[in-house]
């Protein structure tokens, strides 16, 4: 009886340690553990009450009920191992019932064994001493429970080991031991049920089951309560990006984290500095110079040089012991190089101009404020607005514009001097603060910027800068006063000089587009006589052969937006490129509609490439929607393309040129004045070599 007291009281202090760890650790597996200490706690009292029986039939159904833990073991075993080694994907793919199967056939087996037989063919009873055991006569079901039983152990097996070899250092203590156990604890089992030793009559397998689930308990406990903080402490510091050196009281290294190992490998030092003095150290870095070892605080210090440049945070903190006494010291360097950038950025743009690289208005009004002294007088101001910027965008796009800018810009940082300070203010308005400089020198400034303008040769557009200034020349001037005053001196000169600086770029425009590969003097020559030709046979008024001829001067000025590469291409154009081509009439369009001499004609600029029949671009105008003198400059610019050399094309003979202008009448062309121009090329054999004669007005 004493030894059933202690066998019922081992088991139920197993029981107690398995609520307990399943109450405190329940996301380890231990709802696992906790039902498979159930099922070892039925096994040995199973097997407790057969070895000390007293009746034949309980002995018989005592041995019966330890079965359902029998089979149930191998599969909840499976289950904890899937668990424990985070296996969870076999889940996922094979629902858990389907483990139950055999497990619930071979109970039910047992359950009818008395009138089937398949699972023993005989139980035999006998008594050795005054305890009592049962001998299995075995048949087909039990090898099938067992062989399925060690499949499942098999498995549980290769997981554990897949887990040991995968194991950080730290874990593989605690997976080896329950590898060892759990092949142990199976081996003795395959020792018994295949009878090796014939005179062994008691089932060592759930004494040792229960030595493995203790395994078990001993890893949630060590690994988990007792351990977990320093793990976890380790790994942080072994994955952390930042550079970590332990020294010891005497400044010796003792230890490195793997990033301070790799870093210093990048730079090519492979020296294991582990032993050695951190001066040792520090000589190969003399970036960091003595810094690194002698200062208190967060520091930020620099290595390397160029685009290897990195900036560190360095902090060194000293480590006591419980009684505060100096045991060493911890050297920590983050990386904040890209913090730094960021930081650089910041300060970049809350000082400049992003697309200038001058300063900006935020800084011109804190320097106008630093630099309000005595000291500093005389000083002058230079306040400068660009000419032809909203053309620009218009006609060319923002992109063009903003070039524009940056030549400006560029032009301005050349003509100033280092003490100068030049600003970019407003979207087309730059601010120049000239300290220690008389109206004179500031006079000569703006001369030189003006000359370097003049010189620019940037296309399409004339670089033209209109400019005024004004100086403070006394401490009792209010400075703010003497900038508006060169605020509306600039003004003053743009209104003064707005027509003829239209004009200058404008011409340059017209410049520009008599440069490209066709639009050549003479081909300007030829639509200018025959448009005069044409309008006196159309009648048209002298007003209206004024805007014609300038029209035909004028009605490709947009191809100075179409880059060259699709102007002088030989082959045909892609779908893109066409897209490209055919904005040119708007971009003409935007040019002559913001200058006053040409705002006129620019509804016939945009409608030259409209057809008759609406199929034209850019608006898709039909019949007399399309402005009358659109109309005209369409036939003729056609006639002559078709009748002279082009890149891209051969010319064909007057007659071939007729017939096709007659083939597209009532289509592409008015038929009126289609009519009109045939006509006039049979009356005049030699219309293209007529001279113009006169004109009202020039542009």
């Amino acid at each position: 009886m004493l030894l059933i007291s202690v066998v019922v009281l081992l088991l139920f202090s197993i029981t107690l340690l398995a609520i307990k760890v399943y109450r405190k650790f329940p996301a380890v597996g231990s709802k696992h553990l906790f039902l498979q200490t159930l099922l070892v706690f039925l096994w040995l009292l199973m097997d407790a009450f057969v070895l000390f029986g007293f009746q034949h039939d309980f002995i018989l159904q005592m041995h019966a009920l330890k079965f359902v833990s029998i089979v149930a073991t191998p599969v909840v075993f499976l289950f904890l191992t899937i668990v424990y080694t985070d296996s969870n994907f076999i889940f996922k793919k094979i629902n858990k019932l389907y483990f139950w199967i055999i497990p619930v056939i071979t109970l039910i087996m047992i359950a009818t064994n008395d009138t089937y037989g398949l699972f023993f063919s005989n139980l035999e009873v006998i008594k050795v001493g005054n305890y009592f055991g049962v001998i299995p006569h075995k048949a087909i079901m039990f090898w099938v429970h067992a062989t399925y039983s060690y499949l499942l152990i098999l498995f549980s097996l290769v997981l554990l080991i897949n887990k040991f070899i995968k194991s950080p250092p730290i874990y593989r203590q605690q997976s080896g031991f329950l590898l060892l156990w759990c092949s142990l604890t199976w081996l003795l089992n395959i020792l018994f049920v295949w009878g090796f030793n014939k005179n062994y009559l008691y089932d060592p397998t759930p004494i040792s089951a229960l030595m493995l689930l203790f395994v078990y308990y001993w890893g949630l406990f060590k690994y988990g309560a007792q351990r977990i903080g320093p793990i976890v402490r380790d790994l942080i510091v072994e994955n952390m990006e930042d550079l970590i050196l332990v020294l010891d009281n005497s400044d010796i290294i003792i230890e490195m984290n793997p990033s301070m190992k790799s870093s210093l490998s990048k730079i090519g030092i492979t020296t294991n500095f582990i032993g050695s003095a951190i001066v040792s150290l520090s000589a190969l870095l003399p970036d960091l110079s003595n810094r690194f070892i002698n200062y208190s605080g967060k520091e930020t210090l620099v290595n390397g040089e160029g685009s290897q440049v990195i900036y560190y945070e360095i902090e060194r903190t000293i480590v006591f012991d419980k009684d505060q006494n100096k045991l060493g010291s911890v050297i920590v360097l983050h990386d904040i190089t890209a913090m730094h950038k960021v930081m650089k950025k910041l300060e970049y743009m809350t000082s400049f101009d992003q697309l200038t690289g001058l300063y900006n208005r935020a800084f011109f009004e804190i320097e106008l404020e630093r630099l309000d002294t005595d000291r500093q007088l005389p000083i002058s101001f230079i306040v400068g607005d660009v000419n032809g910027l909203k053309m620009t965008n218009d006609a060319f796009g923002h992109a063009v514009g903003d070039s524009l800018l940056r030549q400006v810009s560029d032009i301005i940082s050349g003509a100033m001097r280092t003490e100068d300070i030049s600003a970019r203010t407003g979207g087309d308005e730059f601010c120049i603060i000239l300290p220690k400089t008389d109206e004179q020198e500031a006079i000569k400034i703006i001369q030189r910027i003006n000359k370097l303008c003049e010189e620019s040769q940037e296309k399409p557009i004339k670089v033209s800068v209109s400019w005024g200034h004004a100086s403070k020349t006394s401490s009792r001037q209010a400075i703010r006063q003497i900038l508006k005053e060169a605020d509306a001196g600039m003004y003053k000169k743009k209104l003064l000089e707005s027509k003829s600086t239209h004009g200058e770029i404008v011409a340059s425009l017209i410049n520009t587009l008599k440069e490209s590969s066709f639009e050549t003097n003479e081909h300007a020559e030829r639509m200018r006589s025959m448009s005069y030709q044409l309008g006196l046979k159309l009648h048209l008024s002298e007003s209206q052969m004024d805007d014609l001829s300038i029209l035909a001067l004028l009605h490709d000025l947009g191809k100075v937006g179409v880059p060259s590469s699709i102007l002088e291409k030989t082959t045909p154009l892609t779908e893109e490129e066409w897209d490209v081509m055919k904005r040119h009439p708007e971009i003409g369009y935007h040019i002559a509609s913001s200058s006053n001499d040409l705002s006129h004609i620019a509804d016939a600029i945009l409608s030259h490439h409209e057809r008759w029949d609406g199929k034209g671009y850019p608006r898709k105008l039909s019949g007399h929607g399309i402005p009358y003198l659109a109309r005209i400059i369409s036939i003729i610019d056609s006639y002559d393309v078709m009748t002279h050399d082009r890149i891209y094309k051969k010319a064909i003979s007057r007659e071939e040129a007729l017939e096709e202008l007659r083939r597209c009448t009532a289509k592409q062309f008015d038929p009126e004045i289609t009519k009109s121009f045939c006509l006039l090329l049979q009356e005049t054999p030699s219309l293209e070599q007529s001279k113009f004669i006169s004109l009202a007005h020039s542009v």
